[in-house]
């Protein structure tokens, strides 16, 4: 995806555009430059984990991100991967496909997909 197209899409899966901040926003911009699934977080649990969560996604992968959650805060609830992972937007296509697999992978079963993809 390029920069305008990554943008855009953020922008229309958030409600509140002022809650998108812009380092987040780079590292999402560049993950579709460069091809790699892109991801927003869901404001609605506005916390530092989905903020910490979705830039390690970008710099590292999803599985990557998880791993480095689970080391990291290996007690915490809400770095269970059933909680990490519903704080994903897939905002592209690739990012939809990767975030369903790791899903069936942890047999994690949600109602809908949130995606914007």
């Amino acid at each position: 995806m390029d920069a305008s197209a990554t943008t855009a899409a953020i922008y229309a899966a958030v409600s509140d555009r002022g809650a998108v901040d812009s380092i987040s926003l780079d590292a999402a911009v560049r993950a579709g430059e460069t091809g790699l699934p892109v991801y927003w977080h869901n404001r609605s649990y506005s916390d530092a984990f989905a903020t910490i969560f979705v830039d390690l996604v970008h710099a590292v992968g999803l599985d990557g991100a998880m791993a480095e959650m689970k080391r990291h805060y290996p007690t915490h609830p809400e770095a269970w991967p059933e909680r990490l992972l519903a704080r994903l937007i897939p905002i592209s296509e690739s990012a939809r496909a990767e975030l369903s697999a790791a899903r069936a992978r942890l047999g994690i079963v949600i109602p809908a997909d949130r995606s914007a993809a």
